[in-house]
């Protein structure tokens, strides 16, 4: 029988006004754009040099904003309670409802739960109405700007179960029953007390495996917490391989009323992490396979959509990674919902200052007054979500890493102590940390907080050994950035302590690895990034001239993004991700690569955030024809042949796994063979292409939900007589839509150009571009067409159903 519940959560994303103009807080905003959510609204904007947040932000603009949204509170509603629900808007964020200031909230990362219910008026519509401040600086990495997440409205009945108080844990989990304890929280805002039945129902597959419930006495006006335990027969287990989940429908029966319920996505899981036996999930050992990632997406700016954060991490998980780092602020619920359902685990993050500043305008401006407030909106959000496996409150935090006065260095283990507890109180079954606190000596006074990448001498010296040790006893993975070649030594300082590289770079990938491989009180690494991001331009840059390094770790104008990841902005795989790949063992391939004959002989210098300058081409001009080339060979084999056009070339034999030879560049095919045991056992080519013939659209789904959220995503290639990408002649592209969608993003995997976003135009970059094309509310057909001058336009049909 099916069973009426009434904790509707509604989507509230549709409809908004967005006004961008500044107005005097007695003015009232007369025009504005119609605009759905997640927005971010500076991602559009003209990028300038002179822009206040400067590299640090990708040279974007700041600004204010102010959403505003007119709805009427249906007759149904009388007598239950309403809240509204924001996952995130960055940030200063004020709601006014109804003229009356209802919320204030600084932290542009964490959560916002505002009940209506007092406010609501159900005779005249209700106005809504929220503003930003997106001002720099305020980040040291682009954050956008505007309700950047999804937003939803909550509505219970008086006797309700509150959403975020809902706490499901299993303390015990084997093979053939796993126990299941729900803890949830019930408020009682009817007029009298009330007698209930809260009821807890485990469905897999749709049928029910579990089930539970319990009398209870609701007193008017209190909210009362109370847990139950389920025994689940033959649990079906989440890891990283199987991420199965159960629903944990959670329902409060009260007299006089609909039913109120909470259904909640859970995995049934155990973690066990020790210096002794490292990381185990459900009793096998496992390695973290991390990557840092920031928590915009590319071309869409900051916007949060749930399929722009789910195929972000589709796409890390094919590139072999099984663990994320959400650097340094709390991530949105969507991208949690999908590392739920790809098995993908987290180490959730929540800041990246405390007290002592980064950059003028950050959270240290409201540490003092908020973190406890913050940590207490993520964890109870987050707890649910089988993906985390760690929480970290902080990121190379100066009071906590020396970089202060020995005041500040006590003041940071007071602070260690306090938020160490906090958590624990809320969440007493996962692990706390805090990312890279001990940083190397060269930086101990540096303003910023970037890590040195020509050192990793930690301050260990006996004057610091007191509050040093006394940080480290208050966590449970001691997290290290950039150093591992000193794990044995903190592993001699505190042998009870697991550790974990929370960044490493990629240019010492093979040093990282066999650190990570060679130790068990090591449970994994991440590097630093595992996907480029917008803002700290230029940090992943490589140069010829080493006086370019003098300059500072970031680019000048009109640097874009950071170009340290594995993956591009658009999500393609660079070739230092296919060498992860096989450096981690999970691709037993070859991969080749070319660099520009023009590089030839020459000394390639970086930031130590940059990667080797090569690409899959072997298309080059003629003046280089017979002229020498650097190849490499990304595998894990004995030896590697290099033919081309059939003749044999070379030979070498992998260092680090990177097979690399000298060679004269002649077109037509270079093929590398990689040799196993003296037998051939994987290969791959490389084509010299012809001109570029025609434009090629793949997009990665041909019909989107007509619901507002849904994207389509269309990979630009422009393409020779054969359909080969052609390097090397990169060609203005225009796009235009018509039909009941947006294009909501248009761009390159180019990090440093002046183009702007939103012009409806774009350069290829090595012969590639991305657009994004979020699908309307209503069904329909979305006509896409993207031209070049002197080229034929190309025509993409997608369905809105």
């Amino acid at each position: 029988m099916e069973r009426k519940v009434s904790m509707r959560i509604i989507p509230f994303n549709t409809d908004w006004i967005r006004h961008t103009k500044e107005y005097k807080p007695w003015e009232k905003p007369v025009s504005g754009d119609r605009v759905d959510l997640p927005d971010d609204f500076i991602i559009d904007q003209p990028r300038s040099p002179s822009a206040p947040g400067g590299p640090r932000t990708g040279f974007f603009p700041d600004g204010s904003a102010v959403y505003e949204k007119l709805f009427e509170a249906p007759a149904d509603w009388q007598g239950k309670t309403v809240f509204l629900y924001l996952d995130g808007a960055y940030m200063n964020t004020r709601i006014t409802f109804n003229e009356e200031t209802v919320a204030q909230h600084p932290y542009g990362y964490t959560p916002i739960t505002v009940d209506l219910t007092p406010n609501l008026r159900f005779d005249i519509p209700n106005r809504l109405s929220i503003s930003v401040q997106g001002n720099q600086p305020s980040s040291r990495w682009y954050s956008g700007a505007g309700i950047y997440r999804e937003v939803s409205l909550w509505v219970g009945e008086p006797c309700c179960l509150d959403p975020h108080g809902l706490f499901i844990t299993t303390p015990a989990v084997e093979r053939d029953r796993a126990e299941v304890e729900v803890k949830a929280e019930a408020i009682n805002a009817a007029s009298c007390d009330r007698e209930a039945v809260l009821e807890v129902q485990l469905l897999y597959g749709g049928e029910i495996r579990a089930r539970a419930s319990e009398k209870l006495l609701l007193r008017r006006g209190e909210r009362v917490p109370y847990s139950m335990r389920l025994s689940l027969p033959s649990p079906a287990l989440w890891d990283d391989v199987s991420p199965n989940l159960y629903d944990a429908v959670v329902t409060l029966s009260a007299e006089g009323q609909e039913p109120d319920s909470i259904v909640r996505k859970i995995g049934v899981r155990k973690i066990e992490i020790s210096a002794a036996d490292g990381l185990r999930i459900n009793g096998r050992k496992l390695k973290l396979r991390g990557g840092c990632i920031h928590h915009d997406n590319g071309i869409l700016g900051a916007r949060a959509l749930p399929r722009a954060e789910e195929r972000k991490l589709e796409n890390l998980k094919d590139a072999g990674f099984n663990a994320i780092r959400t650097a340094h602020n709390p991530p949105s619920e969507a991208l949690l919902d999908a590392c739920d359902r790809l098995g993908i685990f987290v180490l959730d993050e929540f800041f990246d200052c405390w007290r002592m500043g980064k950059t003028g305008g950050d959270y240290h401006l409201w540490f003092d007054d908020w973190w406890q407030r913050d940590i207490d909106a993520v964890i109870r959000r987050d707890r649910n979500h089988p993906c985390i496996y760690c929480w970290s409150f902080g990121n190379e935090i100066r009071e906590a890493n020396g970089s202060g006065d020995g005041s500040c260095s006590r003041d940071g283990v007071r602070l260690v102590k306090a938020q160490a507890e906090f958590i624990r109180s809320l969440d007493p079954t996962r692990p706390v940390t805090c990312g890279g606190m001990f940083l190397p000596r060269s930086l101990a006074c540096g303003p910023i907080g970037y890590p040195s990448i020509r050192t990793s001498v930690y301050n260990t010296d006996a004057d610091q050994a007191a509050w040093f040790g006394e940080m480290v006893d208050q966590l449970d993975i001691v997290s290290l950035n950039y150093s591992f070649q000193h794990y044995g030594r903190f592993h001699e300082l505190f042998p009870d302590k697991p550790l974990q590289g929370s960044e490493t770079l990629g240019i010492e990938t093979w040093g990282n690895r066999e650190a990570v491989r060679s130790r068990d009180y090591v449970i994994g690494d991440f590097v630093w990034t595992a996907h480029d991001n917008l803002g700290e331009a230029g940090a992943g840059r490589s140069y010829w001239d080493p006086e370019e390094g003098k300059g500072g770790l970031m680019a000048g104008y009109p640097w874009l993004s950071c170009f340290q990841g594995d993956l591009a902005l658009d999500g393609e795989r660079l070739p230092r991700s296919h060498y992860r790949k096989v450096l981690w063992g999970l691709d037993r391939g070859i991969h080749l690569f070319s660099a520009h004959p023009a590089d030839t002989g020459r000394v390639l210098y970086g930031t130590g955030f940059h990667w080797h300058r090569v690409w899959p081409r072997w298309t080059y001009p003629e003046e280089y024809i017979g002229k020498p080339v650097q190849v490499e060979a990304y595998a894990d084999c004995d030896e590697v042949e290099f033919f081309i056009n059939g003749n044999f070339c070379g030979r070498a034999v992998p260092e680090k796994m990177i097979a690399s030879v000298t060679i004269p560049y002649q077109p037509g095919e270079l093929r590398a063979v990689a040799f196993r045991d003296g037998r051939p056992a994987a290969e791959d080519t490389l084509t010299t292409t012809g001109s570029v013939h025609a434009i090629m659209l793949e997009p990665d789904r041909r019909e989107l939900r007509a619901d507002g959220m849904d994207l389509c995503y269309v990979g630009i290639t422009l393409a020779d007589k054969d359909g080969r990408r052609v390097y090397g002649e990169d060609r203005e592209l225009s796009a235009f839509l018509n039909g009941p969608g947006t294009l909501a993003g248009f761009g390159s995997n180019n990090p440093c150009t002046q183009e702007n976003f939103g012009t409806g135009r774009r350069v290829t970059w090595n012969g590639r571009a991305m657009l994004v094309l979020r699908a309307g509310h209503e069904p329909g057909v979305l006509d896409l067409t993207v031209s070049a001058p002197g080229m034929s336009t190309q025509l993409l049909r997608i369905r809105t159903v």
